[in-house]
């Protein structure tokens, strides 16, 4: 097809006579070659200068960045079309790409003295004035332009209007034009984005909510409302709102990746693992090097128990990530818990190179040693932890334990106290230190009062109940002691410190045969199971033989 334009044109430029459409042609065809295209565009202007033959001259100075020349054409355009809207429009693209700002400000002002009514002169003329500092020529446009009776894009010069009265302070008027721009074009999204981040920014996060879901009722399809308000309820921590809307989002768009992303998230915050590793899977699959879904996924594989495939997802993204220490503490974390430990040191050492202040990382470390029997050492390390996340109630609760390896019970109860603080409605923790303290003997009224926060967040758990029972049981309450500690025993009849504690209370209440059984039963599951507190085997020999 090309060859027989060229042969075409070749045969007309063989005819030797004055043509204007020829030249015009010509001039059209050579635009990319500036100097080819200049004789031809230089004749059909004059022969034929129609608004077509001035814009492919003027393009064609442009190309030989011959502005000055531009400018000269477009001003010829604008004498012969004054009526044509292009060449002012030209004027002003040309003077701008000459950086003379004021000649550009007084083409836009004739520009709207002949078309008063036209958005494009008016917002680049309120733009300017803005830029210049000049605040009350730009709100007199703007005044003027609104004036008008024709509604067809107001829009966009009231949401002009609201960017001058925000950059001069005036929130609530803003407001206002912001709402009178969204109410001409639902769509608009910069109107939308501008008011959300006002109410967003001032904490008012109904109205913003309000906003998203008003125009949703217009327009239950507006991509970027639906996008704003999942991005907002993710933030206020509304997981299962925010999973709704990117369900929505990807009905009207099923392969965006963003999408399918982000309500795997929301899956995931609230807790509904199963679901976002189905999705997370499929991405992860058609995406195998995105680091970013990739360390998603692993998360999801964790918190739905699968520590091997959370292993290798996090080992595949760490060649692809090698300096990311959230990887390193993510697999020294799974190796770590099925104690791993020679294994997990290499991930530990390298992730602490890599991030010298990783609480996580020196708590492992903290772990590691404690497991060995470096009780000392394995401190350290739990305070430099501490230290470097002083929010983390899980360090003071490992150093809690290594302290209660070196017998420092005052300070493991002051820890565990520190993670109470931390943690108030956590009731395995509350539970821990009520019964650490009556273990120990260390006010245990308060222990019971610590219990008793426990059994409110979780009545039906034995193992708290046992706790209470033992409280009662050093305060002599023997009655009470034998309720609560009956009830734990209901159920749970295979734990040996229930047991125990059981056998404890029958005996002080002199049912000595009894207590014997329930001791003997206790013996049974810690030859066959192992103690579950320290000295416990050696006390139940020590009880059945008072019993003797």
């Amino acid at each position: 097809m090309l060859k027989k334009i060229l042969v075409s044109l070749c045969f007309l430029s063989s005819m030797a006579v004055a043509n204007p459409y020829f030249d015009y042609a010509m001039c059209h065809y050579y635009l990319d070659k500036p100097t080819k295209a200049y004789p031809y565009c230089k004749k059909a202007i004059q022969e034929m200068p129609t608004p077509p033959v001035f814009e492919d001259n003027i393009s064609m100075y442009v190309r030989a960045h011959d502005i000055k020349d531009a400018i000269y054409v477009a001003n010829l355009y604008k004498y012969y079309y004054k009526n044509l809207k292009q060449p002012y429009i030209d004027l002003y693209t040309l003077y701008t790409m000459n950086e003379d700002y004021e000649k550009a400000k007084d083409i836009l002002k004739d520009a709207l003295k002949e078309f008063p009514e036209d958005n494009f002169f008016a917002l680049n003329l309120i733009t300017t004035y803005l830029h210049d500092g000049e605040i009350d020529k730009a709100n007199m446009i703007l005044n003027q332009f609104l004036a008008f009776k024709n509604e067809n894009k107001k829009e966009i010069f009231y949401y002009i209007k609201a960017r001058i009265e925000l950059a001069q302070g005036e929130k609530d008027k803003a407001i206002e034009n912001l709402k009178k721009a969204i109410e001409l074009k639902p769509s608009f999204t910069e109107a939308i984005k501008t008011l959300a981040s006002i109410y967003d920014q001032s904490g008012n996060y109904q109205k913003e909510q309000q906003l998203y879901e008003d125009i949703l009722k217009k327009d239950p399809s507006n991509i970027s409302a639906l996008e704003m308000l999942g991005k907002l309820f993710s933030k206020l921590g509304l997981s299962y709102k925010a999973s709704d809307v990117y369900q929505k989002l990807l009905k009207l768009d099923p392969k965006n990746r963003f999408y399918q992303y982000e309500y795997a998230v929301s899956l995931l915050q609230s807790m509904r693992y199963k679901e976002a590793t189905k999705i997370l899977k499929n991405l992860y699959k058609q995406h195998p090097n995105n680091k970013t879904i990739g360390y998603l996924y692993g998360l999801a594989l964790e918190a739905s128990h699968d520590d091997v495939g959370a292993l290798s997802v996090y080992k595949h993204v760490l060649r692809l990530d090698p300096k990311n220490p959230k990887l390193y503490e993510r697999i020294a974390s799974i190796l770590v818990d099925e104690g791993k430990y020679a294994e997990a040191t290499p991930y530990i050492e390298k992730g602490l190179k890599l991030n010298p202040f990783s609480a996580k990382l020196y708590i492992f470390k903290a772990l590691i040693l404690a497991n060995q029997k470096h009780y000392i050492t394995a401190k350290s390390f739990a305070d430099q932890s501490i230290k470097l996340d002083p929010h983390d109630y899980r360090s003071y609760f490992i150093r809690a334990m290594i302290e209660d390896k070196l017998h420092r019970i005052d300070d493991e109860i002051k820890d565990l106290k520190k993670v109470v603080e931390l943690e108030p409605k956590n009731a395995e923790m509350l539970n821990y230190l009520g019964y650490t303290m009556l273990l120990y003997k260390k006010d245990i009224k308060q222990g019971l009062d610590y219990v008793k926060k426990a059994i409110a967040l979780s009545p039906k758990n034995p193992s708290y109940l046992d706790s209470l029972a033992y409280g009662y049981y050093l305060l002599k309450d023997y009655k009470k002691a034998l309720t609560y500690s009956e009830e734990a025993y209901k159920l749970n009849k295979d734990d040996s410190v229930i047991l125990e504690h059981l056998a404890d209370i029958k005996l002080a209440l002199g049912d000595k045969k009894e207590a014997k059984k329930l001791y003997l039963k206790a013996l049974k599951i810690v030859n066959k199971k192992g103690e579950e507190e320290p000295g416990q085997k050696k006390r139940l020999y020590q009880e059945l033989k008072r019993l003797e």
